[in-house]
């Protein structure tokens, strides 16, 4: 019964307890680290994506441009690259600077992450450099699609969003553009770069201000006080398990054993599933199922989902294997130790009962 018992507590406590503990350990070297995440935004394909179709976005919202006839998304992407206003590089240092935000939020050295877009530098080079600027209205005339029936571009104090051509010929084409890029050149300050903020939020910063028992705590204090917590409950269920399935020392260490096999050998061949090559396939497949983004935008997120499963497996793979050879060791030593004699009872002399004098 009470090795009955000590494996129901395995199952259903010992082992999820010590898994948890293993999982925990397997991502706080990474979870918290400043550096890891930087390091995974260092892939431009990220930017490049970015560039083609989110920040064209967020500029049609700043312009409060009707969501019907926004700037087309391609063609804006498309002159901001060629202005040379917006690099990967820069996006890389904006992405930076908003990790550098959110980590000094954890480490309490801030009251509230902020996620900010600075808009100045892409500003400041199409109002000043005639190159860029140049070459910003150029590409975007080339670009912006042809004005359909439907469609008007009559507002001589806005940024056209079509080009209106006359004819299909090279000359025709030629004409349109040189009007369209003579029109977004005369409206672009005015119409463009001074209804785009000079900073853009990325969203509400979070408010403290009632958090008062926030104060002074971090993330990682945090996360490390219940990595403390975790492993000492653990620990202690571990131990008590063992007292109950066994009667020696003998078999404490075989029960405590088996109780770290339970939890780490499945965390040590997760470990290794998340290490193989066959995993990246089955996430790529998902993501292409549920990304409506281009090729290059889900090979730069792969890349980042294979850092940080990458990053877990290793651990989980390492610690696993590691309590599952202390699992190992205990279930030796223990089946080392000599059994001990099994106690018998003193013997009880019981006289046999008869006639007088008749013999047995």
């Amino acid at each position: 019964m009470r090795k009955f018992l000590a494996f129901i507590l395995i199952i259903t406590i010992v082992a999820p307890l010590i898994a948890v503990t293993i999982g925990l350990l397997a991502i706080d070297p990474w979870i918290l680290d400043r550096d890891f995440y930087t390091h995974l935004l260092s892939d431009k394909r990220l930017y490049e994506a970015i560039l083609t179709e989110e920040l064209p976005n967020q500029i049609n919202r700043q312009m409060n441009i009707s969501e019907s006839d926004p700037l087309p998304v391609n063609a804006l992407g498309e002159a901001l690259r060629a202005s040379g206003a917006v690099t990967p590089e820069y996006l890389r240092d904006q992405a930076v600077m908003m990790t550098n935000n959110i980590f000094d939020f954890f480490e309490g050295k801030t009251v509230a992450p902020e996620l900010i877009l600075d808009m100045m530098p892409i500003k400041n080079k199409l109002k000043n450099d005639i190159e860029a600027q140049e070459n910003f209205v150029q590409t975007l005339a080339k670009n912006l699609p042809v004005c359909t029936v439907s469609q008007t571009d009559t507002d001589e104090s806005a940024i056209p969003t079509c080009r209106v051509q006359e004819g299909t010929s090279a000359e025709a084409k030629a004409a349109a553009v040189t009007a369209t890029a003579t029109k977004i050149k005369a409206n672009l300050r005015n119409a463009f770069l001074d209804r785009i903020k000079d900073e853009i939020s990325l969203g509400d910063p979070a408010n403290m201000k009632d958090a008062e028992w926030f104060s002074g705590v971090t993330l990682r204090s945090l996360l490390n006080e219940a990595l403390g917590v975790l492993l000492l409950v653990s620990l202690l269920c571990w131990f008590v398990m063992g007292l109950i399935a066994g009667n020696s020392v003998r078999e404490r260490m075989i029960w405590w054993g088996l109780g770290l096999l339970f939890a780490a050998v499945p965390c040590a061949l997760l470990g290794f599933v998340l290490n193989t090559a066959t995993l990246g396939g089955i996430l790529h497949v998902t993501l292409s199922a549920e990304m409506a983004y281009s090729e290059p935008f889900e090979q730069a997120m792969m890349g980042v989902f294979s850092s940080i499963i990458g990053a877990t497996g290793s651990g989980l793979l390492g610690f696993g294997v590691v309590t599952s050879a202390i699992g190992v060791i205990f279930i030796i030593f223990g089946s080392r130790m000599t059994k001990p004699p099994r106690k018998i009872g003193p013997l009880v002399e019981v006289p046999l009962s008869g006639r007088p004098g008749q013999e047995w």
